[in-house]
């Protein structure tokens, strides 16, 4: 049973990776466990006011055990919270998630990119998300070009039909 015993509704639990520089060795690892555990999305929000939607990179790791959470984060060397999935009454046993977001969840797999194997055309999506889509770019007063917008689209569309 885990020590760690909270209500679903709680933030979450703060974990700092041991190491900001993980082994090739630890990192192999959480790739594989983002293999098969992991999920790599680009969210697509619409903005009331806004000529265009709001794009943001996301990448999350379930699973019914929290210590292999708190492992994976050690083996990818980025901070984030583990946090309990709301349960009902399919589940037997507590669900943990972490997530992580924007420039994170692509440091994350940008760490992770050469050992992946199933999501590795995810991951390589996602990375030409952020690149060449320029997420993140401060436009000033002319805005983003609409050469970005297309990249941003086309990225969301190529990562929803590899799923």
């Amino acid at each position: 049973m885990s020590k760690w015993r909270f209500a679903p509704s709680d933030n979450g639990i703060l974990v700092t990776p041991r190491s900001p520089k993980p082994s090739s060795t630890e990192r192999a690892y959480a790739a594989g466990l983002t293999d098969g555990e992991g999920c790599v999305s680009i969210i697509k929000q619409s903005v009331p006011g806004r000529k265009n939607p709001t794009y943001r990179l996301r990448l999350d790791v379930v699973q019914n055990d929290f210590q292999t959470l708190v492992n994976f984060v050690h083996c990818v060397g980025v901070a984030t919270k583990v946090r309990p999935v709301k349960r009902d009454a399919r589940a037997n046993r507590q669900v943990w998630r972490i997530g992580y977001d924007g420039p994170q969840a692509y440091e994350v797999l940008t760490r992770l990119h050469r050992y992946l194997v199933r999501k590795k055309p995810e991951s390589r999506v996602a990375m030409d998300f952020v690149e060449k889509g320029r997420i993140g770019l401060h436009p000033g007063c002319a805005g983003t070009p609409a050469r970005y917008w297309k990249v941003r689209e086309a990225c969301y569309r190529k990562l929803k039909k590899l799923k």
